[in-house]
């Protein structure tokens, strides 16, 4: 690594905190290029305005592809003095070649309080386990999967009104974003940043998730634990899923009431309709769920049963999905 000024940032990914990186890169006098996989085009942001028409506005080179190795030619003759990289949410994987490309200098943004939830689809594995504590870290990449040294992290908790994936990520970018913003200020500076070797005494990793394959709810569960899993794949995902008269049924959120027992064969039975709410029987209480919350192809009624059968609750548990920068890959099922 050399104290040159850095003169290009390479992005790799997209979203609020990408585009927060290119808008500062450019005010600062550097050249950005960006790099996304086929299936992030169609991102969005909360005005749906796609991020590539965004990013557009602060640099004239976004490169899509499925393949980013056929892009290292490319990336070495782009290159003009000192360069750095950052992904985000990188649809990529990042190998050795590229890391010496950039003589190390390539980052990653992680909202969790590595080395504590590595991997894929934090926000939901926090909801299932009910963690609140949360934290913005930026770290090196290296050839593991987040496990490169600490550069910058700032812990927080996510309050009492975050329930659901898209407001831990709401939450997360909030506290993230002047983080990242002075931590790219230290770097393009010249400031030394903290280099800090993760602690693998206190390592945990959890694998990505596929709501259509693993959403399916367990009725025989505790109502705390149907409530934590309905949540835990509710916006931005498409929904817990189960049957009802033979037709999938997606619920986005409910709310779990200790108090009126039943016997576990009621478990999953539509025992109220009251205005906008169904009441669900569950082992140790009950289940309010807002019929906006509850989509399914039939109409729903008093006396109908929400269950799952066991085949579809078997492969959730079998599946491990990967994902390409195209989309699902496999399932490993």
């Amino acid at each position: 690594m050399t104290s040159d000024p850095f003169r290009q940032a390479f992005i790799f990914g997209t979203g609020e905190l990408a585009l927060s990186t290119a808008r500062f890169c450019a005010s600062r006098g550097l050249t950005c290029h960006v790099f996304i996989g086929p299936r992030q085009t169609s991102l969005t942001d909360a005005n749906q305005t796609s991020y590539v028409d965004l990013l557009s506005d602060y640099t004239k080179d976004i490169v899509v592809t499925d393949i980013l190795s056929d892009q290292y030619d490319r990336i070495r003759q782009t290159l003009i003095g000192r360069s750095f990289a950052f992904s985000f949410g990188s649809p990529f994987l990042i190998k050795k070649v590229l890391l010496d490309i950039f003589d190390q200098e390539f980052y990653n943004m992680h909202n969790t309080s590595l080395p504590e939830w590595r991997g894929g689809a934090s926000y939901s594995w926090m909801i299932l386990s009910g963690a609140r504590k949360g934290a913005t870290t930026i770290h090196r990449i290296d050839e593991g999967i987040d496990t490169g040294s600490i550069v910058a992290q700032s812990a927080y908790d996510f309050p009492l009104d975050c329930r659901l994936p898209r407001d831990y990520a709401d939450h997360a970018r909030r506290q993230a974003e002047p983080v990242l913003l002075k931590f790219l200020d230290d770097l393009l500076s010249g400031r030394p940043v903290l280099d800090q070797p993760q602690d693998e005494s206190r390592a945990t990793y959890f694998p990505r998730l596929h709501t259509e394959t693993q959403s399916y709810i367990d009725w025989r569960w505790s109502g705390e634990n149907i409530e934590t899993f309905i949540r835990a794949f509710s916006h931005p995902y498409d929904g817990a899923r189960t049957l009802s008269s033979g037709q999938i049924a997606r619920i986005f959120d409910c709310r779990f009431e200790s108090g009126e027992k039943s016997h576990p064969f009621a478990n999953g039975i539509i025992i109220r309709s009251c205005g906008d709410e169904f009441v669900v029987c569950v082992s140790d209480g009950i289940l309010r769920i807002q019929k906006q919350d509850c989509v399914c192809d039939k109409p729903l009624a008093v006396g109908d049963r929400f269950y799952t059968p066991d085949g579809y609750l078997e492969q959730a548990l079998l599946s491990r999905p990967i994902y390409n920068p195209s989309g699902l890959k496999w399932t490993g099922a």
